[in-house]
C-alpha cells in the first residue's frame, strides 16, 4: 500500500514539472550591439559619394595674357635749332598777307598745294613764290626762316638767304627741301621772310597729308 502511494506522489510530481517546463516563456535571442560610430562612418561616406556624383563639372577659366606693345622706333636725327627770331606781330590766319612798314611782301602761290598728298619719305620741294611790294630792294642779307608749326614737316634747313635781288615789283621763289614723314598724318610749317635787320615782316605756311 506504502508503494502505490510513493508511486503516485512520483509520477505526481513528474507531471507537474513537465507542466511547468511546458508553460514557461523561451527566452528571446540576444539584441546585437549597434556600432553607432560606424552608422555616422556610413552616412557620411554614402552624402559625399552623391555629391560627388551630382557635382558639376568645372571648366577652368583661363586667363587672358597680355600682348606686348610695339616698340616705338623714334624718326631720324634732331633738327638744328634755330636761333631766336625778331618779334613778329600777331599773324592772320585766314589768308597769306604782308605787314605794314618799307619791306612788303604778297603771297601769289605755292608748290606742292595745301592739303596735298606725299607719300612716307618722299623727298619735295617746297617753293612759295612772292612778290615785293614794298619799296626797298631785298637782298643777300635777306632771308627766309622756319617760324612755327603744329605738326612740323622736317626739312634740310631751318632758314636760307636770299641768293639774288628782288627789287620792289619783283618776284622770288623761296624753295625748301623737305621730307615726309615716315607716319601718316597731317604736317605742316610756316615760315617768314626777314629783312637785313632780323625784321620777320611776311609770313607763309603748307599743309600736307602723308
Amino acid at each position: 500500500m506504502n508503494s502505490r502511494i510513493r508511486l503516485f506522489g512520483l509520477n505526481t510530481l513528474l507531471a507537474i514539472s513537465l507542466l511547468l517546463t511546458a508553460c514557461r516563456t523561451p527566452t528571446p535571442p540576444p539584441t546585437p550591439t549597434v556600432d553607432v560610430n560606424a552608422l555616422f562612418t556610413q552616412a557620411a561616406q554614402t552624402v559625399v559619394a552623391q555629391m560627388t556624383a551630382n557635382a558639376p563639372t568645372v571648366t577652368p577659366t583661363l586667363v587672358a595674357t597680355n600682348t606686348p606693345l610695339p616698340t616705338f622706333t623714334p624718326l631720324g636725327g634732331a633738327l638744328p635749332t634755330l636761333p631766336p627770331l625778331a618779334t613778329l606781330p600777331a599773324l592772320a590766319t585766314a589768308t597769306k598777307q604782308g605787314f605794314t612798314g618799307p619791306d612788303k611782301a604778297v603771297y601769289i602761290t605755292q608748290s606742292p598745294s595745301d592739303n596735298g598728298t606725299v607719300k612716307t619719305g618722299q623727298v619735295f620741294n617746297i617753293t612759295w613764290r612772292l612778290q615785293n611790294t614794298g619799296t626797298t630792294t631785298w637782298n643777300q642779307n635777306y632771308a627766309y626762316r622756319f617760324y612755327s608749326a603744329i605738326n612740323k614737316i622736317p626739312t634740310s634747313a631751318n632758314g636760307y638767304n636770299l641768293t639774288t635781288t628782288v627789287a620792289p615789283g619783283a618776284y622770288a621763289d623761296l624753295t625748301v627741301v623737305a621730307t615726309a614723314p615716315s607716319s601718316p598724318g597731317t604736317y605742316d610749317t610756316r615760315w617768314v621772310l626777314t629783312n637785313a635787320n632780323g625784321e620777320n615782316f611776311s609770313s607763309f605756311d603748307l599743309t600736307i597729308n602723308v
